[in-house]
């Protein structure tokens, strides 16, 4: 027998009112067993791992959700073969997902749809990106199952096809999985420190995750000195009110000032959002807030810095370089680092360096290296930076682009790359090539 597994997540719950909530609802849910559940807190809210044998499913999401004033995404995994989900909200079914829903009988088109899932929906709920997510709500079909290591999304740990993708997919909704296969000790909840506390401090260093990282030493608008410049008149107010409060609820309450305001653009509201979903980890949350405060031009449009001086956008076209979600946005981030070649031109060399990164990603895709190599060249030209450069985060780069960028000379075909005369031990101290 394969494994069954159940665990929900609760946004913006509390540990305590969840447990509550699973004694409540025990005495109606076969085999539920809250003192064998495992429960994990954070800023975003409660992930819960039921008891082995629990048979909750549906009804244990409609339950919880009528004990709860939040939301309930209960997700499984049936039998090691397939996963899904179900979504309710005060006792009503908003959305449910199972990639294979002939699983035990054949549906009727209008039950399949029943079972398709709802990006949009979700992405509401979660504030993310629906684009995101959208790639995980597919029915699993015989072409996908017999290509099934290939991940929905760059950068995920499991296939399209595999069960644990549940686990990737709760990561970009913010609540990644932290148990094992079966239930752990309940563990002590991380107090996050209030945003007073996190500005009275020095800046943190930027959390390394994946990105671009050729930029993660120089200054952006996520670093807590520049957040301290923009706290001042109203909006300093304002988050002088927010002191006690963490990032998380601090950012819920930035959210409804924005939407309060007669102009939605104001762009230091969304730098203090970022701020607050970078600082919890919500990475994908801050690029879009940071998108928000100055949207890319279109290509007949004029750029307009949405009322910042060009010494902040260049500090906002840094931060969302390093924030972007490289697997969909890279010509969005081609386009940052193309304006922050001509508004820093002093940092030129840094920026050619990211835009040869973006290019060589896209060689997996479309076996063209001409843009990567165009750039490397530029590079060349005006000095190439060293490997001791201060300003460059070298080991946040892969190692088959540190390959390319020494050689060069390398032939690439769709999917792959593959290094012609390449000398393991060929490597100059000084120079990087």
């Amino acid at each position: 027998m394969g494994l069954f597994l159940q665990t929900a997540i609760i946004p913006n719950g509390e540990a305590r009112e969840v447990r509550k909530a699973a004694e409540n609802v025990a005495e109606h849910v076969e085999l539920l067993d809250p003192a064998q559940c495992g429960y994990r807190e954070s800023e975003q809210g409660v992930t819960v791992l039921f008891n082995e044998g629990c048979c909750g499913y549906e009804e244990l999401a409609k339950e919880l959700s009528e004990e709860l004033t939040s939301p309930v995404l209960l997700l499984y995994i049936y039998d090691e073969d397939f996963w899904g989900y179900y979504f309710y909200e005060r006792g009503a079914e908003l959305d449910r997902f199972s990639p294979m829903p002939d699983y035990f009988e054949e549906y009727t088109p209008k039950e399949r749809q029943r079972c398709a899932g709802n990006s949009a929906l979700l992405a509401r709920y979660f504030q993310v990106d629906p684009r995101d997510i959208e790639r995980y709500l597919r029915f699993w079909t015989e072409d996908m199952m017999e290509q099934d290591e290939e991940p929905a999304y760059p950068g995920d740990e499991f296939g399209q096809c595999d069960c644990w993708q549940m686990a990737d997919f709760m990561a970009k909704l913010g609540f990644p999985y932290t148990f094992g296969e079966r239930n752990e000790p309940e563990q002590e909840v991380k107090v996050l420190p209030s945003l007073e506390e996190i500005l009275a401090i020095d800046p943190a260093d930027f959390p390394m995750e994946e990105g671009v990282w050729t930029l993660v030493r120089l200054p952006s608008v996520l670093d807590s000195a520049y957040i301290r410049t923009i706290v001042t008149g109203e909006t300093g107010e304002f988050l002088r009110l927010l002191g006690s409060k963490t990032p998380h609820l601090a950012r819920q309450e930035l959210d409804k000032l924005k939407y309060s305001l007669t102009s939605k653009s104001d762009p230091i509201i969304s730098i203090l959002c970022a701020y607050c979903l970078w600082y919890t980890g919500n990475r994908h949350g801050a690029y879009y807030e940071l998108y928000n405060a100055m949207p890319p031009a279109l290509p007949f449009m004029r750029q307009s810095n949405n009322g910042l001086s060009d010494s902040d956008v260049i500090l906002l076209l840094r931060a969302r370089s390093l924030m972007v979600p490289i697997g969909v946005k890279r010509h969005i981030s081609c386009q940052d680092l193309t304006r922050l070649r001509e508004l820093d031109p002093q940092n030129e060399d840094v920026y050619l360096l990211a835009l040869a990164f973006f290019h060589f990603l896209d060689t997996r895709y479309y076996g063209t290296p001409e843009k990567a190599n165009a750039d490397l060249e530029q590079l060349r030209r005006i000095g190439f930076p060293k490997r001791d450069d201060e300003r460059i985060c070298w080991e946040g780069f892969p190692e088959d682009f540190l390959k390319f960028c020494k050689r060069g000379g390398a032939q690439i075909r769709a999917g792959e790359i593959r290094f012609l005369q390449y000398d393991e031990n060929d490597y100059s101290e000084g120079t990087f090539i």
